[in-house]
């Protein structure tokens, strides 16, 4: 407490305030995927319990929890979990990352975590990994990554999804967060069967790089609260930086997560690490993530700017950013 020379017994008390002004990621509403590499009580060494989880740096990640389902309804969740079978697939724990903080390694080639419509591979019921359909104009995705190879050579794909158009399984549509090249953040891509892809170019000045960053991508229906151009419009911003130069999306799709799709086995819904193949298989070897994943979060609607800048502040902070 401090006194100001007010007179006997006035006294002036400065309340403790967080600055710059900071933004909970649960306390923003429409959360349906929270991946949280640096809370190791939500990883796991097998695929198929959740009996082991991650001790030590190094050890193989072969599940992780999906953290929306904490704090949000099960059924608007993507998932329960995200797995992967195959021990040589898994991405890594690793300790003593960015701010202190734990981080899973990617290793750029085949490392990828996967879920799927089956049941026992995170679904929230038999057949159906959510029952809320993601529109691919409004919506907001947050990574904050590193690579570790900034000299790539082909697109890294860090975050994939699959689904298809409502009412229709066999016409799929597919997004994903990728760098293209070595001077790029992330962009976004929309594709839609039979019609023309949407790129959502990241641009040099958000450039993912060694270092760990925040990235958002904000797709708005409308300009308010999002300082988006207007209605059906994107944008990609890194950590609190400004808003950029918005892109249209012409195309006002839904993407369904029921049961369809060709490919042979549980067509996946989301991949993280990797490009989701467009029948639902797992992503090549050639457009793998190398690099390091703190977390990766998606909220169904387009977030206001206030909160995107304060949700970056708040990992800024967490990852002395």
């Amino acid at each position: 407490m401090a006194a100001l020379g007010l007179g006997a017994g006035l006294i002036w008390e400065a309340s403790a305030t967080t600055w710059p002004p900071q933004v909970d990621p649960t306390s923003i509403g429409g959360m349906i995927l929270w991946l949280d590499f640096s809370d190791a009580s939500t990883m796991y060494t097998t695929h198929d319990s959740f009996n082991s989880s991650v001790s030590s740096d190094g050890d193989a990640i072969g599940r992780i929890h999906n953290k929306s389902m904490l704090t949000y309804s099960l059924s608007n969740n993507l998932g329960i979990f995200a797995k992967q079978a195959v021990t040589s697939r898994r991405p890594l724990y690793k300790t003593s990352g960015a701010g202190g903080h734990s981080y899973g390694l990617f290793d750029g080639v085949d490392s990828l975590f996967c879920t799927s419509v089956s049941a026992d591979t995170g679904s929230i019921g038999a057949g159906v990994l959510s029952s809320t359909e993601l529109d691919m104009q409004s919506y907001t995705m947050v990574i904050i990554a590193a690579s570790t190879v900034a000299d790539i050579t082909a697109p890294d794909n860090i975050f994939s999804i699959r689904g298809h158009e409502p009412g229709d399984t066999s016409t799929y549509r597919r997004m994903r967060f990728y760098k293209h090249n070595p001077t790029d953040g992330f962009n976004v891509d929309h594709e839609y069967e039979g019609e023309s892809t949407e790129d959502i170019n990241g641009g040099a000045t958000n450039a993912n790089n060694t270092s760990a960053s925040v990235h958002f991508f904000i797709g708005g229906t409308t300009s308010t609260g999002v300082s988006l151009a207007g209605s059906g419009y994107g944008d990609t911003f890194k950590n609190n930086g400004g808003t950029q130069t918005a892109e249209t999306l012409a195309n006002d799709a839904e993407i369904d997560f029921a049961p369809g799709g060709s490919y042979s086995g549980d067509p996946d819904a989301w991949q993280v690490g990797n490009l989701i193949g467009t029948d639902g298989s797992e992503g090549t070897s050639s457009l793998g993530f190398a690099g390091k994943i703190y977390e990766v979060v998606m909220y169904n609607n387009p977030i206001s700017a206030s909160n995107r800048i304060g949700l970056a502040n708040y990992y800024m902070d967490k990852y002395s950013i």
